[in-house]
């Protein structure tokens, strides 16, 4: 199971946002109680990792090239390490509240690793040549025994620090709640009719995204202008693939503008909108003379 999968499901986010709540309690403490509680964090970390193992090399990847940005961001615009660490905080703050937390793992979680190692290890940037794990390069810094991190009862013992009940009780109402949002985003994008258009390339912002599993990403907020026109939607499916964007199907195709379900579709000249390839379904397609 890949990154993506961990930071959806209830464990994944669970034990995620339980080392975030560890990695900014070290932030705002010192000596002791912070080494305390980055021991901690790495406690839920390997936790996390012992259910998905096969995320922890994505995890990594993310950490190094999202975060290590995210960190350097954060420091040159902090006007001291105090500062900067209180800005890390309210930066795990923030994403622990996003809606979706996948993509945006590494920013969070980079930084706040950063700061900690300037702590303990100043000018370890220098010596970091490629992926590698943060969160090891902290434990060997701060000299925490890598013994019983990987215990299960360790770590439960210790979210309990951290108000784990009350963070369980909310992530399983969340998980109800994005389970009924899946069931509605299979029902517009994947089972019922749909208009595809081809790939434009681009980006597509990584913030609020919801992963459909085995059928792709639907993005929020496009804004779309390719040689087949300009689309305005407030949601799009993009599949693993990348092949194609998709909305679901409008109720009329007649016109060069076209309206959906909170989406706009203006089609550039020689294109036009053809039968897909299931009954109901629509493609936008260049206007080829028929022979």
């Amino acid at each position: 199971m890949d990154r993506m999968a961990t930071s959806t499901t209830l464990e994944g986010r669970y034990w995620q946002l339980l080392e975030w709540r560890a990695l900014a309690k070290a932030l705002g403490s010192s000596g002791t109680e912070r080494a305390s509680a980055v021991r901690d964090a790495l406690a839920f970390r390997a936790a996390r990792r012992q259910m998905f193992p096969a995320a922890a090399a994505n995890e990594v990847r993310e950490e190094i090239r999202e975060g290590l940005a995210h960190y350097t961001a954060t420091v040159t615009t902090a006007s001291s390490p105090q500062d900067a660490a209180s800005k890390a905080i309210l930066q795990l703050a923030d994403f622990a509240q996003r809606e979706s937390l996948v993509r945006d793992f590494g920013y969070a979680s980079g930084s706040a690793y950063g700061i900690l190692l300037d702590a303990w290890s100043p000018g370890w940037t220098r010596q970091v040549k490629g992926p590698e794990d943060l969160a090891e390069r902290l434990r060997i810094a701060a000299g925490i025994a890598v013994a019983g991190l990987d215990s299960r009862e360790t770590a439960e013992r210790a979210a309990l620090k951290y108000d784990s009940a009350s963070l369980r009780k909310a992530e399983e109402k969340r998980a109800a709640e994005q389970k009924a949002k899946l069931a509605e985003l299979r029902k517009r994008f994947v089972d019922g009719p749909v208009l595809v258009l081809p790939n434009a390339g681009g980006s597509f912002s990584s913030s609020g995204i919801t992963p459909i599993p085995g059928v792709g990403t639907v993005f929020p907020e496009v804004h779309v202008t390719a040689a087949w026109g300009v689309l305005q939607a407030a949601q799009v499916l993009r599949p693993d693939d990348r092949s194609n964007i998709t909305v679901p199907a409008p109720a009329s195709a007649q016109g060069s503008t076209l309206e959906g379900e909170r989406w706009t579709l203006k089609i550039a000249t020689g294109w036009v909108v053809r039968a897909g390839n299931r009954p109901g379904d629509l493609q936008l397609v260049r206007d080829v003379p028929r022979q």
